[in-house]
């Protein structure tokens, strides 16, 4: 009956791309979806008392963090001791307690679309060709006598 009920809200109540990714929510996770979407759909969460506001987001990243962002690295493993390494080194490693390659040079962040697996295009043009040609002035703009505070600084 339960599940009945929700299916009818989310074939009228939920765009039709979301109803494949509320099918597979389990029962308590379809029901605060419907609550979040519904205050989405109004634009009220900013008017909450600060409890139910952070009430309101967390549920709301843990959904996302469940049913949208997909793993798109390897999971390197690897605790370490916190009293080696008390900072983030320079390439980012050590960054996190749980794993040390979190968050360094080279790994993925948490998408919800799979990476391209393509090279293809990835480099070509060269990044520092297509900013030369962005930031390149074609002509000198005079400023007047504007006072230009970031020089006195």
């Amino acid at each position: 009956m339960a599940v009945s009920l929700l299916s009818l809200l989310s074939s009228k109540l939920v765009h039709p791309q979301l109803q494949p990714m509320v099918s597979k929510m389990s029962l308590l996770d379809t029901f605060l979806f419907y609550i979040v979407h519904a205050v989405d759909k109004r634009g009220i969460w900013h008017r909450f008392p600060v409890f139910l506001g952070l009430a309101y987001l967390g549920i709301r990243r843990n959904l996302n963090q469940k049913y949208n962002l997909k793993a798109v690295g390897k999971l390197a493993g690897g605790r370490y001791d916190i009293e080696e390494f008390p900072y983030r080194t320079a390439d980012g490693k050590y960054n996190d307690p749980d794993d040390k390659v979190t968050g360094s040079s080279g790994t993925f962040f948490g998408r919800n679309m799979s990476p391209s697996t393509s090279r293809y295009g990835l480099m070509d043009p060269h990044p520092s060709v297509v900013a030369a040609k962005l930031l390149a002035r074609k002509e000198f703009v005079d400023t007047g006598k504007q006072f230009n505070m970031l020089a006195c600084s």
